[in-house]
């Protein structure tokens, strides 16, 4: 089975992060992702909600909390 291009779950979602992109999901990076996804102002945000919608927007920043809560 072929893998999502767009992680539609925290699974596929952390391993895009993790094993693809090679990102360790640590206490710091989590923070600052958080801070800047939930900072409407920033200009990544903007182009992130411009790119993908605002129901990915929430979701993504969802994952990021839930891995901020298994740490």
């Amino acid at each position: 089975m072929k893998a999502a291009i767009i992680p539609e779950n925290y699974e596929q979602w952390q391993h895009c992060i993790v094993v693809e992109c090679g990102l360790a999901l640590t206490k710091p990076f989590i923070e600052q992702r958080i801070i800047a996804l939930e900072n409407s102002g920033d200009h990544y945000t903007q182009q992130f909600v411009k790119r993908y919608g605002d129901s990915h927007h929430q979701r993504v920043l969802h994952w990021f909390r839930k891995a901020a809560e298994q740490l």
